[in-house]
Order: C-alpha cells, then sequence, then structure tokens
C-alpha cells in the first residue's frame, strides 16, 4: 500500500473522507461533498450536500476550521491531502 503525503500536516479522517465522495457522480447531480480542515486537530471534515448549483454550504464560526472546496467527484485520499495542503499554503 502507497503512503499517503499529508504535506507534513496532520490529517485525522482522510480514509472517511474519501469514502465520503465515492457515490459522487460530477456536478450536474446537485451531490457533492464540502472538505473541511481543522487547523488546530488535524481532522478533516465532510459535509455532503444536495443542491443544483451548490448553493448550500456548511459555515463554521471557528477560525481553526477552513473551508477547502466542495468535492463534485470521488477523490483519493492522496488528492484530498492535497487539496487541503493547497489552501493551508495560501492561508499562511
Amino acid at each position: 500500500m502507497k503512503t499517503v503525503n499529508t504535506h507534513n500536516l496532520k490529517m485525522i479522517g482522510l480514509k472517511a473522507a474519501s469514502s465520503e465522495t465515492k457515490g459522487l457522480c460530477g456536478a450536474y447531480s446537485g451531490q457533492y461533498v464540502q472538505i473541511g480542515y481543522d487547523t488546530k486537530t488535524g481532522e478533516v471534515i465532510t459535509n455532503y450536500h444536495v443542491s443544483l448549483g451548490a448553493n448550500s454550504w456548511t459555515e463554521y464560526h471557528d477560525e481553526s476550521i477552513i473551508n477547502c472546496g466542495n468535492v463534485f467527484d470521488p477523490m483519493t485520499m492522496q488528492e484530498i491531502a492535497n487539496k487541503i495542503a493547497e489552501v493551508v499554503s495560501h492561508r499562511r
């Protein structure tokens, strides 16, 4: 099994996040998963939404939780780790 590169970030829940995306089938289905990351705990957070146009979202009132974007297609653990690392690097 290949090791996931977490870009020197603690990431808890990558496998569960990847599993959450497995049933997604593109932007036109209206289904998507919002990916979040808690910079204090390293928790990867997912929120499943159904909304044509992606106008539904989860908002956290905690500065340590950042929104890493919406996912419309299945993603591997590595793809999610890369997405999180990119967002975190832009916030530093």
